[in-house]
């Protein structure tokens, strides 16, 4: 079969008759063989590129025989560059351009290549480039690699996983969370891990999967402080709230840079959906205080959400007492905000404020919480034996 080898390899192009007659002939694995060698050498146009064509044919040649000229010309495979503009070696040329058997050709004829092989701009390996487009059948190939490694970080700071998630890549993402030592709370370089990537791009099918790893950090910190639930209700996402919500350990009350805690967020920008799902849970604090020492009654006030100062006037144990920096208290900063377009004129209703969904039944029971709480605060203390 050797003789066989040496003439395929120093053949440069194969006629559609000669792969017809050689697909049937040839067994499946050496008709690859033939196509990889074949694909690879009429891919090679510059000077460079047919050098390292040669030193890939000397190695299938010599059948990979461990000699210094040997180690030397993979060496130079695995390093030379391919494509001097992207900074590329052939690898990753081969898998930036899908060229899935010129791949698998060099994975397997070209032993001791360098899978975790880096260009010189982005610091990207081919796994990073496989992960990124999605490539899931590239991703198999460089996953069977010994010696690859599955958390490489670019000049990003990000890891395959973490590009894989960014490009919405749900199989992609599924097939790298099965491979053994892969690091599902990697940090990018604004400290962003791949579940807070994906609550950023918005991928409900790979949050499922990332909640299911094993070892998720489900309350990972930003260089912000935020977590990916604060991501979730500042973007007004209410279905991944409630999923985030129904992941084991999360804290609902955690805090940013700001001492914002989601509950916050929520009422800030009035996302009356997502404030509910909040205060479902019992451990919610609705009187934590950030750093201008508001709280989340006071934004709810301060800019007019009525439905959401109702929600939050439900809620058992809230104080509406509390006074921020400026020294307001939520009455106030609703009096002060009454010619706001969600705060109408003032009624009978607490600090007078008109709620103008009188008709919905949910807000009808609401409201008639607050009103009994704000009758409870106002009446004298009990001082009966």
């Amino acid at each position: 079969m050797r003789p066989l080898t040496i003439a395929i390899v120093s053949a440069t192009s194969f006629s559609p008759l000669d792969v017809s007659e050689m697909r049937e002939t040839l067994p499946n694995e050496f008709f690859r063989f033939v196509m990889g060698t074949g694909r690879l050498s009429r891919a090679a146009e510059t000077k460079n590129q047919k050098a390292i064509v040669d030193q890939i044919h000397d190695i299938i040649v010599r059948d990979g025989d461990p000699t210094r000229e040997i180690e030397a010309a993979v060496s130079f495979v695995s390093n030379a560059e391919w494509d001097p503009k992207l900074h590329h070696t052939v690898l990753h040329w081969a898998v930036l351009h899908r060229e899935d058997a010129i791949l698998a050709f060099l994975i397997k004829h070209v032993p001791g290549i360098d899978v975790n092989a880096r260009d010189k701009f982005l610091k990207s390996t081919p796994l990073h480039l496989a992960a990124t487009s999605g490539d899931v059948n590239a991703i198999k190939l460089l996953l069977g690699v010994e010696g690859i490694d599955v958390n490489p970080r670019d000049a990003f700071g990000m890891t395959p996983l973490s590009w894989a998630v960014a490009s919405k890549g749900k199989h992609a993402v599924e097939i790298l969370l099965k491979a053994p030592g892969i690091d599902v709370n990697s940090c990018d370089a604004d400290d962003q891990t791949p579940l807070y990537t994906a609550v950023k791009v918005g991928c409900l099918d790979i949050i499922v999967s990332l909640l299911s790893a094993d070892g998720i950090n489900v309350n990972p910190r930003t260089n912000d402080q935020s977590t990916p639930l604060h991501k979730a209700v500042i973007d007004g996402r209410d279905d991944i709230v409630e999923l985030l919500l129904h992941a084991h350990g999360i804290d609902l009350n955690a805090r940013d840079n700001m001492q914002r805690t989601p509950l916050h967020w929520a009422a800030i920008k009035g996302n009356d959906r997502i404030v509910q799902l909040l205060l479902i849970d019992l451990g919610v604090m609705v009187n934590a205080l950030d750093t201008w020492n508001k709280t989340a009654l006071d934004y709810a006030t301060s800019q007019g959400f009525s439905r959401t100062v109702v929600l939050l006037m439900s809620t058992p144990g809230v104080d509406s007492t509390t006074c921020d920096d400026d020294r307001e208290t939520p009455p106030e900063l609703a009096e002060a905000n009454r010619g706001w377009p969600d705060v109408p004129s003032p009624l009978d209703t607490p600090w007078g404020i008109d709620i103008e969904y009188k008709q919905d039944p949910m807000i009808q029971g609401i409201r008639q919480l607050a009103d009994s709480q704000v009758r409870r605060s106002t009446q004298p203390p009990n001082h009966d034996p």
